[in-house]
């Protein structure tokens, strides 16, 4: 929590879409169907891009 005047929050997550790509991209298959299964298919990357 930050006491300066501005709100200075920054989020370290991506946006599901990347991130989804980016799971794959290394390998993670399994844990990309998981992600896959709950997310609303417009936010899988090759909808997305």
């Amino acid at each position: 929590m930050s006491t300066s005047s501005v709100n200075a929050y920054k989020s370290n997550i991506p946006p599901w879409p990347y991130f989804l790509r980016e799971v794959e991209k290394r390998g993670f298959s399994r844990e990309a169907a998981i992600i896959r299964k709950h997310l609303p298919d417009h936010l899988w990357p090759e909808n997305f891009f």
